[in-house]
């Protein structure tokens, strides 16, 4: 398929990055549920993350497949022509 040819120092650097950065988020959530708690019930704040959570895994799944239909639309390698069964 594809492959990305990086520096593995940079691939190091962002994982360190990214799992920092989730450590720091999720550092966050009870903080941020007791706040909501005062406002809303407990049921309501994990239903809205949930939802949260479903639209911006369904925007990123969407950007994902038109990245892919892109790349595949402007590669210059020839289609693999399958083999079709025999006419009777």
């Amino acid at each position: 398929m594809y492959q990305f040819t990086l520096n593995r120092n940079l691939d190091k650097s962002w994982a360190i990055a990214v799992v920092l950065l989730a450590k720091l988020v999720f550092g966050f959530v009870p903080i941020l549920i007791r706040l909501c708690q005062q406002e809303i019930d407990t049921n309501a704040v994990m239903f809205d993350r949930f939802c949260v959570a479903v639209l911006f895994l369904l925007i990123w799944d969407g950007l994902t497949m038109i990245r892919h239909r892109w790349l595949k639309s402007s590669s210059v390698e020839p289609e693999a022509i399958e083999p079709q069964p025999p006419a009777i």
